[in-house]
């Protein structure tokens, strides 16, 4: 038998076979403080200037056409690989450029997620150019959704 120290279950015996108290909030025990209303208002300005555009079952070097939107910075790039097949490709804002990043291993099967934390303009919307430029830089049959994470700056 495990038994749990927490209030969660009132310190019984776990043996899924007694039936147990669940708390209920009411307004004497749920206490609502300036600071709590300020850190959800926090969370949802935070929230309200994430935009994640999705590209499905990218198989060739590829542009991400209006990939940046103009007045955002592109904080991540995830890639789900659903092939089996790992690669590495580079990236950039103009074809066959390495701005974002270049010889990035892309595993099969698997979530690979870049740290990117650019801004590249306030004004013009950029495309975002995958490629095999790099050294070494192979496609290697991979199928790739990518999720382009941006946050507002303006």
């Amino acid at each position: 038998m495990w038994q749990n120290e927490g209030a969660w279950n009132n310190s019984k015996t776990w043996d899924n076979t007694e039936n147990y108290d669940v708390p209920t909030l009411t307004d004497e025990t749920l206490e609502v403080t300036p600071a709590i209303v300020t850190d959800i208002n926090d969370m949802i300005e935070k929230l309200n200037r994430i935009s994640v555009l999705g590209y499905n079952t990218i198989t060739v070097e590829q542009e991400l056409v209006d990939g940046i939107t103009a007045g955002y910075m592109i904080d991540r790039i995830i890639f789900e690989e659903t092939s089996g097949n790992t690669g590495q490709i580079s990236a950039g804002i103009t074809a066959d450029k390495f701005e974002l990043f270049t010889q990035q291993v892309i595993q099969g099967s698997d979530l690979t997620v870049i740290s990117i934390d650019k801004i590249f303009s306030m004004t013009d919307v950029k495309s975002i150019y995958l490629h095999t430029n790099g050294a070494g830089d192979t496609w290697n049959n991979m199928e790739l959704n990518v999720y382009v994470l941006l946050l507002r700056i303006i």
